[in-house]
């Protein structure tokens, strides 16, 4: 290939060579293999250099139709050189699948224009194909651990990467069973006639089991080699298990003590073949680690957070957590402003209103975890805390107290874990909550609720990470489960079981660079939950709390990182509350310099049975009769949590340049109410919510963006006021339900932005 430059045109010139031109270079608009039948053809593309131009994502399309711009769209272009050799690659490819007499052409259309359409015409011919499969000695495995192992069969084609595979599976799994220098080689048998065959073979030599030797470290200073050995899974004598090996050096380098960790076996010809000497080499890094993270949310304003971590605290591997952290900063400031929520408003309005949602949660806590407890996969934890946190709207809480936590690691990636946790808390939430949820609507039993109790639940966790990378993953898996028990046995007040499982899946679509920000991936996410009091609550001795379901274990969805279409904890199970006097009368602006009063509900009907959704009438200033009804942002809608959970998300993540990606999604829950209204049975509500989301890839985590789009414009809902004030006052559900639709009534751009929800916050969805 020749490329020319500017002011060396001449001199090639002289020297007789042709300056490229795009003739020589064309555009490649379309990639084809004709004849192609036992290999995809998106295999065949991803083995070749040659391609076709294309967009750049799958939803960069329409951008596509109407530019050709390199932010949407990727131009490929033909190298003459390259266009020969895969000629080569696609012989080789098929040869290892197995089709050996293969024949490929190439043929560009037209032949010398500035663009090309490439096509790759292919004759497979027949395939070689398995005529037997024999392992020697065939006693080495069993017939389910052949099936588990072989992925050949006889009369299929000669993959030679399914060859390559059971090679490797046998070898790992003699070294599982301690055969540690066993060695497994092949032979193939070509077979006469006019369909080509072959007959394999594969060797097997497993050699004596293993064990291991010596065990040396080296590389260490502050952390003691004692402490080394102990993070150890194997002691000299044991069985040399490869794998075993491979876990433990991964282990200690996710200790956090070492930069690097390597565990190799040094020859020793004098002990004999059977038994590996191991030698240590370790790094050390950094033993104290400091990390600050700021953050905001629609909801919970500007957020901070740091922890120092002293790594081999006192010896032995121990490591020392200190955290703290604060939520709802320049709450009072950034309230209803800008982008952030009124969590005021949240809260309730007259009679129910509360600034405490204003003010800073925060948090301390102190963990001390000592790994390689009685074993080399277990650890044991114990920390203290303090803390004050809150649900707008729904609960306000401080609390302090202890835990201790068993951690077992029982496969690579899989956790389990068993957790006491004793708290007393001092929980503060609002009337209408106690009122829905427990039948409770006076002052004295809403006090009695409220106050001091101990929440002490056992914990029984399980996590499981297969995923390729914590924060942008693209392939794999994770897992999460919580079962949770509370009673008079773990010296809690509140007596419940609870149950919680979560899981995500990702895969690959498209690789457009070399990192995982501009890889496209396809994300799912699944939830359910189940929670339930044992016992049932009593209205009428509304000071015993056992049987109450604590706000913090209920179910709760929407918001960034739920259902995206609808508000902090606004889908589910729901009141509306309204002050009295919007429910009695409106005053009405006639003209600047006159209002008038219309009734909705005159002061002889009780609260009880005014009319949520009444109707009047009035005339304006030119006489004309017109209808009033009380408005919709006279309500505010209140969650009331749920006690099972079912939830669902389908999202795709794509890159657009740089470090600048979107997604668009789906989310979808639903959340059962269980009992409330003094032990009427709540309806489940559920719903579904498309979106689409801006991301950011910074250095600590997406910086995201969505708008999620709400199809559900009326709801029909309970309604709640307050009569009377004081100690005196309790709250007042009406006999009738409001049908609640505030993207309908308004109309507009203003009923569209009701449908439509801005998230704000840093890191993935899930």
């Amino acid at each position: 290939m020749v490329v020319t430059a500017l002011g060396r045109a001449p001199r090639a010139a002289a020297q007789g060579v042709r300056p490229a031109t795009r003739r020589d270079r064309p555009e490649v608009l379309s990639l084809d293999f004709v004849g192609a039948r036992a290999i995809p053809k998106g295999a065949l593309a991803s083995s070749i250099v040659t391609q076709a131009s294309h967009c750049k994502s799958l939803f960069l399309a329409p951008f596509c139709l109407i530019s050709k711009s390199h932010i949407f769209y990727q131009r490929e272009y033909l190298h003459r050189d390259e266009l020969k050799r895969d000629v080569l690659r696609l012989l080789i490819l098929y040869y290892k699948r197995g089709y050996r007499d293969a024949v490929v052409d190439t043929a560009l259309t037209p032949p010398h224009a500035t663009t090309a359409r490439v096509t790759f015409t292919i004759s497979e011919g027949l395939p070689t194909r398995l005529s037997g499969i024999a392992i020697v000695p065939d006693t080495i495995f069993d017939a389910r651990a052949r099936k588990r192992l072989l992925h050949l069969h006889v009369g299929q084609p000669l993959d030679l990467y399914a060859l390559d595979s059971a090679i490797t599976a046998m070898r790992q799994s003699l070294w599982n069973r301690g055969y540690a220098d066993a060695t497994v080689d092949t032979a193939t048998t070509l077979g006469g006639g006019a369909m080509p065959t072959a007959a394999l073979a594969f060797r097997v030599t497993p050699g004596r089991k293993a064990t291991v030797g010596t065990v040396t470290v080296a590389g260490n200073s502050k952390v003691s080699s004692t402490t080394v050995r102990h993070s150890l899974s194997f002691r000299p004598g044991e069985p040399f298990l490869r794998d075993q090996v491979a876990s433990d050096q991964r282990a200690l380098y996710e200790s956090g003590m070492f930069r690097r960790a390597a565990i190799a076996v040094t020859p020793d010809s004098a002990r004999g073949d059977s038994v590996k000497d191991l030698n240590v080499t370790v790094v050390e890094a950094p033993l104290h680690r400091a990390q600050l993270r700021t953050g905001f949310s629609t909801v919970q304003f500007f957020q901070a957070s740091g922890q120092l971590t002293t790594y081999n605290f006192l010896g032995g591997g121990r490591q020392l957590t200190l955290s703290a952290g604060a939520d709802n900063l320049l709450a009072p400031q950034l309230n209803d402003r800008f982008i952030f929520q009124n969590v005021i408003h949240l809260a309730g309005d007259q009679g129910f209103s509360t600034s405490q949602f204003l003010d800073p949660d925060w948090n301390l806590g102190a963990d001390l975890v000592q790994p390689w407890f009685l074993g080399q996969r277990n650890s044991l934890g114990a920390g203290v805390f303090a803390r004050r946190r809150s649900a707008p709207g729904v609960f306000v809480e401080t609390g302090y107290g202890a835990n201790a936590t068993f951690t077992r690691q029982l496969f690579s990636g899989v956790t389990a874990s068993l957790r006491y946790q004793f708290e007393e808390t001092n929980t503060s939430s609002t009337q209408v909550y106690y009122c829905v949820n427990f039948g409770a609507c006076d002052g004295p039993s809403v006090q009695a609720l409220n106050g001091r109790h101990t929440l002490s639940p056992l914990i029984f966790t399980a996590n499981v990470d297969r995923s390729d990378d914590p924060s942008y993953p693209t392939r794999g898996y994770t897992g999460h489960v919580d079962l949770e028990h509370a009673s008079s046995v773990t010296l809690s007040d509140f007596h419940y079981n609870r149950a919680y499982g979560e899981a995500a899946w990702f895969t690959a679509i498209g690789h457009f660079n070399q990192s995982a920000i501009g890889t496209g991936v396809l994300a799912l996410h699944a939830a359910a939950g189940w929670v339930s009091p044992i016992g049932r609550y009593n209205p009428a001795d509304s000071t015993n709390v056992a049987n109450i379901l604590y706000p913090r274990v209920r179910f709760y969805a929407g918001g960034a990182n739920s259902v995206r279409g609808f508000g902090e904890n606004q889908l589910g199970p729901r009141v509306l509350t309204v002050s009295p006097d919007s429910l009695r009368q409106r005053t009405i602006a006639i003209t600047p310099h006159h209002d008038t009063t219309v009734v909705f509900c005159g002061p002889s009907v009780a609260l009880v049975n005014c009319n949520p959704n009444a109707q009047t009438q009035y005339r304006d200033v030119n006489g004309k009769l017109r209808t009033v009804t009380i408005s919709d942002q006279q309500f505010t809608p209140r969650p009331l949590g749920g006690n099972t959970l079912l939830a669902g998300t389908l999202e795709y993540r794509f890159p657009i340049v740089g470090s600048l990606g979107a997604a668009v999604f789906a989310d979808g829950a639903i959340v059962g109410g269980g009992s409330g209204l003094g032990g009427q049975s709540l309806p489940a509500v559920g719903s579904v919510t498309p979106g689409v989301g801006i991301r950011y890839y910074s250095s600590v985590g997406a910086i995201r963006v969505d708008i999620g789009f709400n199809p559900v414009t009326t709801y029909s809902l309970t309604v709640i006021t307050q009569q009377g004030s004081g100690s005196t006052a309790s709250l007042v559900t009406l006999s009738g339900k409001r049908t609640y639709a505030p993207a309908l009534t308004e109309g507009g751009l203003t009923g569209l932005l009701n449908r439509v929800v801005l998230n704000l916050s840093i890191g993935q969805a899930f």
